[in-house]
């Protein structure tokens, strides 16, 4: 699961990184990683789980490596701007993620607190 994992943030990331893309953009690169993620995950568990299971395992991973690149990405963001502008700039990718209904504090608490353990 750790290799799958890290492959499905390494394609999130490619995606929601770059700075200066439409939101239109980073929405079909994800939902073209989110194709590779669900192959991975079937190619993963293989014949065992049912279809609900995979589908169930592949939304959680690609939530789980969208927060995990955001919450990168406002770190980074930090560095060089204010908090405010920041999360400003998380609004886009946030929604082609497709995880703009959580909360961006939400979010950015998961990863501070994974990023601390």
């Amino acid at each position: 699961r750790g290799a799958v994992k890290d492959k499905a943030n390494d394609l999130v990331r490619r995606c929601l990184e770059q700075g200066g893309q439409t939101r239109q953009a980073m929405q079909t690169c994800v939902a073209n990683a989110k194709t590779e993620i669900g192959q991975d995950i079937e190619t993963y568990m293989g014949s065992g789980g049912t279809a609900a299971q995979k589908t169930r395992r592949k939304t959680q991973m690609e939530k789980e490596a969208a927060r995990e690149v955001i919450g990168e990405v406002f770190t980074r963001c930090l560095e060089s701007q204010g908090r405010d502008q920041c999360k400003q700039a998380l609004a886009d990718r946030k929604a082609a993620a497709g995880i703009d209904s959580e909360d961006t504090d939400g979010i950015l608490r998961r990863h501070f607190a994974k990023t601390l353990r």
